[in-house]
């Protein structure tokens, strides 16, 4: 067994957190204190260099924590870091024969920083880790929705998004509206979301028609706009049967004022015109004003 060189950390770190870099496999272990992303990218670099060094007890044990680190994480973590630790996850996943994960992993990393390319102590030109580094297209990747929290934000690979791929691993983090991270979590593309309150969509209630209440009661029944067929029917005949009078009481006008016409028929024609007149002018009215309330009243 190799002897596991210690790493020079910035600040005080607690001793939990040693505990968890230079543990020789901590997957899984539960966090008893808090780590920040100066931790986090400690366990990193351990990682590049051992992985540089072919020291590979090293590189696992270095990687185990890192992964051990990220639940306990409570800060927010940028997208460079992000990015690195999708790389450590790639190249662990090498190291354990499991390409499927190694290259997810790459692509995760690819998508936050697609120039990115390892440095040639690290991973030499020709390597078989860069076969698997741009295996995975990412330029149209497939995503689903992420439910946005009850309160604050979700941080998807050191972004606030709410949407994830479904063909590589994000690294999410769920905080609060005072910029407090309530929980940390890598996922490969089968995980489940952390659990967290969603936020409830409130959809606007439509009333039901002629009422001003919402919900219960039938469905309102489709009404079709125009005019009433019925009455509009009733207005024209009035119409029609006004403009029959007005011939017949121009017939006899003419017939009452036409020289040939015997004395005797002029009383009668007389009476027939201005009777015939006067019940057009009546009709003709009556007809225009059912029209009027055909249009009016708009139901079939």
């Amino acid at each position: 067994m190799s002897v596991v060189r210690p790493v020079c950390l910035r600040g005080a770190v607690p001793s939990s957190i040693l505990a968890l870099l230079f543990a020789p496999s901590v997957a899984g272990a539960a966090c008893t204190e808090g780590a920040g992303t100066q931790e986090v990218t400690a366990a990193v670099e351990r990682a590049e260099g051992a992985f540089g060094n072919v020291d590979i007890e090293e590189f696992n044990a270095a990687t185990d924590a890192m992964a051990a680190l990220l639940p306990c994480v409570n800060e927010v973590i940028p997208r460079n870091t992000a990015a690195s630790i999708h790389r450590m996850q790639g190249l662990r996943a090498f190291v354990d024969r499991d390409p499927e994960r190694a290259t997810q992993a790459f692509a995760a990393a690819r998508t936050i920083e697609p120039a990115y390319r390892f440095p040639e102590l690290l991973v030499p030109e020709g390597h078989p880790v860069l076969r698997d580094y741009d295996a995975i297209p990412i330029d149209a990747p497939v995503v689903v929705e992420i439910p946005k929290p009850a309160g604050g934000y979700i941080q998807v690979d050191g972004r606030t998004a709410y949407e994830r791929p479904t063909a590589w691993p994000v690294l999410v983090q769920i905080v609060s509206d005072e910029g407090a991270v309530r929980d940390t979590a890598y996922l490969r593309p089968s995980d489940p979301l952390p659990q967290y309150t969603v936020e409830e969509k409130v959809s606007r209630p439509v009333a039901a028609a002629g009422t001003d209440t919402v919900g219960g009661g039938p469905e309102p029944v489709p009404v079709t706009v125009g005019p009433s067929v019925p009455i509009a029917a009733l207005g024209g005949v009035a119409l029609i049967t006004s403009g029959v009078m007005y011939l017949v009481a121009n017939g006899a006008s003419k017939a009452y004022h036409d020289p040939s016409t015997a004395y005797t028929e002029l009383d009668g024609l007389r009476s027939r015109t201005n009777s015939m007149q006067v019940a057009s002018v009546g009709l003709a009215a009556a007809g225009a004003g059912i029209g009027v309330t055909a249009v009016v009243v708009g139901q079939w």
